[in-house]
């Protein structure tokens, strides 16, 4: 399936921040469920956009929020006030956002209300699942984007097309 995909800006939860990002549509009629995909600090923008890419092929409207703007390493506020539920798919071995602090980041989520997933692949680092990453893992990754899509075919399921 074709997809768009353009630069837009993206009004923060606070209702004030502009945060540039990337906006992946299907190339289909709506409606389309939103995804939020929070980019990280580092990494070419390109491994970014391809994850956009394949979420509108599977029918979804895809956000690559660029966070970055609210600085090199945001305290949680922001990011939570741009989510209103997660998947997050995070790597045992991640050197820049280590596992314990992905457990409380998971326990905040859950104490303000918030519909969320944690699964963890042993042994994946930083940026597994985006080819473009130095910590890219083939089967980490592919086994996280069959995650990822029965995840939002539960949660989020894409409307059929008449």
């Amino acid at each position: 399936m074709a997809t768009q995909l353009e630069s837009v800006t993206f009004t923060s939860g606070d209702g004030e921040t502009s945060i540039p990002s990337y906006l992946a549509t299907p190339d289909r009629h709506g409606p389309h469920p939103v995804v939020l995909i929070l980019r990280g600090v580092a990494g070419p923008d390109d491994g970014y956009t391809e994850i956009a890419r394949r979420l509108a092929e599977w029918g979804y409207l895809a956000l690559v929020h660029g966070w970055k703007v609210c600085g090199a390493d945001p305290t949680d506020g922001p990011v939570y006030a741009d989510l209103q539920g997660a998947l997050v798919l995070h790597g045992t071995r991640d050197e820049q956002a280590p596992i314990g602090d992905m457990r409380r980041m998971e326990a905040r989520m859950r104490a303000l209300g918030k519909v969320c997933t944690f699964t963890c692949h042993e042994g994946a680092r930083h940026g597994f699942a985006v080819h473009t990453h130095p910590g890219y893992a083939g089967e980490a990754a592919k086994q996280s984007f069959d995650e990822a899509r029965s995840f939002l075919a539960m949660h989020l399921p894409v409307p059929r097309q008449e």
